[in-house]
């Protein structure tokens, strides 16, 4: 059976319209990640704000912007009910369920999805996100942040060594 495109499409536009709203100015780029299973939804993600070079992580938006954090937790769960939704999608069409994303949307509203099936259930998820944001934004830890610096090493030397 085949993903009915408007249903997809929607989701896609809703999860859009979710980061429209929590993002508070003009952006050129967004990455998010998100991680969904039954019972649990993990999300996150960076955006670069138009004409500057470091991304701005999610987590940071009610800080770095000084919005009211309660208001941002709010969306912040709205879009992960458009997640949990596209995830079900997935699950009600019988079509290979995917355990975590990693969506780019342009300031064109252009989106491009990579869906990954490994189980990831047991992997530390801090671990996970260091990776993920070297793997995806190309960012290399501060030399301060120790454990992170040696988590992206080890991380290294496996690639380089299979």
């Amino acid at each position: 059976m085949i993903l009915k495109n408007n249903d997809i499409n929607k989701i896609y536009n809703m999860i859009e319209n979710k980061l429209e709203e929590i993002i508070p100015v003009e952006w050129e780029k967004i990455i998010l990640y998100a991680e969904v299973t039954e019972d649990l939804v993990i999300s996150y993600f960076y955006f670069y704000e138009s004409n500057k070079r470091e991304p701005v992580y999610s987590l940071d938006i009610d800080e770095e912007y000084n919005l009211d954090d309660e208001e941002v937790e709010e969306l912040s769960d709205e879009l992960d009910e458009c997640l949990r939704e596209l995830w079900k999608v997935f699950l009600l069409e019988k079509q290979k369920q995917w355990t975590n994303i990693t969506m780019y949307i342009n300031n064109k509203r252009e989106f491009n999805i990579d869906y990954d099936y490994n189980d990831i259930r047991n992997e530390d998820p801090y671990k996970q996100h260091i990776i993920w944001r070297y793997e995806k934004l190309g960012l290399y830890p501060v030399k301060e942040r120790e454990r992170d610096v040696r988590i992206i090493e080890d991380y290294i030397n496996v690639k380089r060594s299979n």
